[in-house]
């Protein structure tokens, strides 16, 4: 149980962590900290179900765009770079996951040729949201949250490694300003390491 004092819940827990008030985003992104620097994470899961591997323009912040691609392209397709054949392919949003023999990159840089022969460089959104993640270390995550940082990645590797695994954020720290963004954070850690649609799993509040 994660949380500033010891509620009747905790009483029950197996583990008590005590964080200052206010800052379980901060917890959050340490955590997935530990949980993508190890590779815990479920790549496949999110190219098949997140947006993370589409192709975010670093000069506007924008998606790129089948339309951006191409003068008679789709505005409802979306592009992501292929690993297997180094280049953009366009995706629709008819189905999930990536078309059949591509591999969608999650990281990197690239550079892509528009309808216009101008040439933008793209990264994966993904690859926005791990440079975020790069910040959280544990030791920067203790700091702000008054948690030892051994505890952070202590249950970090007993989340991502415990199938499956569930967050209940409820009459906490959703209660709290920016409660949205808390939510977000650990909403995030469920996606990371693929629990979320499946029995047992997910991140809920109440």
């Amino acid at each position: 149980v994660v949380d500033p004092v010891f509620s009747a819940t905790a009483s029950k827990a197996d583990t008590w962590i005590r964080l200052k008030a206010g800052t379980d985003a901060a917890f959050a992104l340490g955590v997935a900290n530990v949980v993508v620097r190890e590779k815990l994470h479920r790549p496949e899961f999110l190219r098949r179900y997140t947006d993370a591997p589409l192709l975010v323009r670093t000069d506007t912040g924008k998606r790129l765009r089948e339309a951006d691609l191409r003068k008679a392209g789709a505005n409802d397709r979306f592009v992501v770079w292929d690993e297997e054949t180094d280049g953009p392919v366009t995706v629709g949003i008819d189905r999930l996951g990536m078309p059949e023999g591509v591999t969608a990159a999650l990281e990197g840089t690239f550079q892509v040729r528009l309808a216009d022969g101008e040439i933008a460089e793209a990264r994966p959104g993904f690859a926005f949201v791990a440079d975020e993640i790069a910040r959280w270390t544990p030791d920067v995550a203790s700091e702000a949250t008054g948690v030892d940082a051994g505890m952070i990645e202590k249950v970090a590797r007993a989340y991502a490694t415990e199938e499956p695994a569930a967050i209940l954020m409820g009459g906490g720290s959703n209660h709290w300003y920016h409660g949205d963004l808390t939510g977000r954070a650990y909403a995030l850690l469920a996606v990371l390491t693929g629990n979320v649609g499946r029995s047992g799993g997910g991140f809920s509040v109440y």
